[in-house]
């Protein structure tokens, strides 16, 4: 028997479903493009919109590191990050980019250094911890 009409026609009903990208996918596949307004405004629709809340408050978290270090607008970026989720697993990233952000562009080390602190305490893995200890280092250092 030949098998290859029904390989074909599995292969068309597999292509023909549904496969939206949602506005987090997009963001995330464009990231490293040159219209970092559209990345941004991607990652916003999809802080509002994304069924899963990790997803939201990780989108959140990208849309404010663009604000501080593409557009250099701290006080945008400091709303976002303050809206992420504080029982979140995003939580210690939001914390950390807070202090990049304070340190890099703002040069507040001590608030740098407190949003450090925080992202360590909130860090769940060891590895998440040796990740913030870096940016508690350039915070102190």
């Amino acid at each position: 028997m030949n098998k290859l009409p029904l390989m074909l026609f599995s292969l068309c009903v597999a292509c023909s479903a549904d496969s939206a990208v949602t506005p987090f996918d997009e963001a995330d596949n464009l990231e490293m493009a040159r219209d970092q307004h559209r990345v941004r405004e991607l990652f916003l629709k999809a802080s509002e919109g994304d069924p899963d809340p990790e997803r939201r408050d990780i989108a959140r978290v990208r849309a404010a590191r663009i604000d501080w270090y593409v557009f250099h607008d701290p006080a945008t970026a400091r709303v976002r990050l303050a809206k992420v989720d504080e029982s979140g697993r995003t939580e210690s990233s939001a914390h950390a980019e807070r202090s990049r952000l304070e340190c890099e562009l703002v040069h507040d080390f001590d608030a740098a250094k407190k949003a450090a602190d925080q992202a360590f305490a909130t860090a769940g893995a060891q590895s998440e911890r040796h990740a913030h200890q870096a940016c508690l280092a350039r915070a102190v250092g």
